[in-house]
């Protein structure tokens, strides 16, 4: 029983000999272990001051699909703060890389009632070195539903501040759809700096944690439709507002430390079993079993649920004895980024006032809040056996003490934080 929780999907993987790739009976890893990958990291910020990730249709500059869309209606829009390559020459099984992606946050988006912890995102994508099959790509099957609208991931030209003036190629598309983004901002307590308080309010993480949402692929793989019965587990959304919420107890943070945790696996996989696994997995993607409309904030789904057959590529790789291209199959990796892989020296407090005081502020002349924050966010990179992937699954939520206690307590929690990080 074991055994399976910690290798849910192994029976799915061929035994060594058993394999041959040009027969197209199998799907072969776009990665193996002996091939090399970067990975790149954009950061964005909201720039639209009242649509946001809650309520606002995605358009920016350049994007063909928004000449038909309403110009009088206020577009989600934003910028990219950085947008390069963060760690290069990159292996499957790599053990702790290391990185520091520094820029500059302005602050004034964060004194609005309403946020999102989108409104300040990570993404990461991965990036095959050349040559690799992805140079042979003629098509790709994402997991995420057609109607879903997913975030940009890079900044076009990438990276950013480039002049090229290129389209995307079809591999470039593939690439950013296995893509995965993170918020980077949490919501927490902040003490309260009026006089005398409005209210005995304590800070405490549990005090936030209101959830809210608004509610041609390859031929032989379009999606059937849902069949109603929920997947398992049910999927939950990566989307926090504070809309509503005491701005004591929601005050906004940055994340500074992110890990990403790649599936350590390059087995082949028998084609007829991957494809089943891929057409259910669609079915139920991005919370498709349970609503309405699907949501780009339910898509990221646990390894034991996605494993490694998010995406499908359809390549054509020459055959050296006969000079014909021969269509073959592969699958992208599996990873994810860690949200609560931190502990609370990790988190930045934005520097506004977001609190109206009906009485005199306790300090009697108030700070001067910055125009824009430096941030230092330190990313990581490590190579995932799937039972420590199952287990990184387990540990993977928030456990920490209330902001409003003593800094001493806060570094207990935090150290602790550090020794438990899987």
């Amino acid at each position: 029983m074991l055994n399976v929780f910690l290798r849910p999907n192994k029976d799915m993987y061929l035994k060594s000999g058993t394999e041959n790739i040009k027969n197209q009976a199998v799907v072969q890893p776009l990665i193996d272990r002996q091939k090399t990958f970067d990975l790149a990291a954009t950061v964005w910020l909201r720039t639209s001051k009242d649509a946001s990730h809650i309520n606002g249709t995605y358009a920016s500059k350049g994007d063909t699909a928004s000449a038909d869309i309403d110009e009088e209606v206020e577009h989600l829009t934003e910028e990219s703060l950085f947008s390069d390559i963060i760690f290069r020459g990159v292996k499957l099984s790599d053990k702790n890389l290391h990185t520091t992606v520094n820029f500059t946050v302005p602050t004034a988006l964060f004194r609005h009632v309403n946020l999102t912890n989108y409104d300040l995102r990570g993404s990461v994508m991965l990036i095959p070195t050349s040559p690799s099959l992805m140079d042979y790509t003629t098509n790709y099957s994402s997991y995420i539903p057609e109607t879903v609208n997913m975030l940009p991931v890079r900044s076009w030209p990438f990276p950013l501040g480039s002049h090229h003036t290129y389209e995307k190629a079809l591999s470039d598309m593939a690439l950013e759809s296995f893509a995965v983004t993170v918020p980077l901002i949490q919501f927490h307590g902040i003490r309260s700096r009026c006089t005398p308080p409005i209210h005995n309010r304590t800070a405490k993480v549990s005090d936030f944690e209101d959830f809210d949402v608004d509610v041609d692929p390859l031929a032989l793989l379009e999606s059937p439709q849902a069949s109603g019965s929920p997947a398992w587990p049910i999927p939950i959304s990566s989307l926090e507002l504070t809309n509503g919420q005491d701005p004591l107890k929601a005050h906004p943070y940055i994340v500074t430390r992110t890990h990403i945790r790649m599936l350590d696996e390059d087995r082949l996989i028998d084609f007829n079993a991957f494809l089943k696994a891929h057409r259910k997995l669609k079915q139920s993607s991005c919370g498709r079993a349970v609503l309405t409309q699907p949501n780009q904030y339910f898509c990221k789904g646990l390894h034991r649920t996605n494993g490694n057959w998010e995406t499908l590529l359809q390549l054509r790789v020459p055959d050296k004895s006969t000079g014909r291209s021969i269509r073959e199959w592969a699958y992208a990796p599996y990873f994810y980024l860690s949200r609560y892989g931190l502990g609370q020296k990790d988190l930045l407090e934005i520097p506004v006032e977001r609190e109206n005081c009906t009485e005199p502020r306790t300090e009697e002349t108030p700070p001067e809040e910055p125009a824009s924050i430096d941030v230092s966010w330190k990313v990581s990179y490590i190579g995932r056996t799937a039972a420590k992937m199952s287990l990184a699954d387990i540990f993977e939520e928030q456990k920490w003490h209330p902001f409003n206690t003593t800094d001493d307590a806060i570094a207990f929690e935090h150290d602790k934080a550090e020794m438990t990080r899987p």
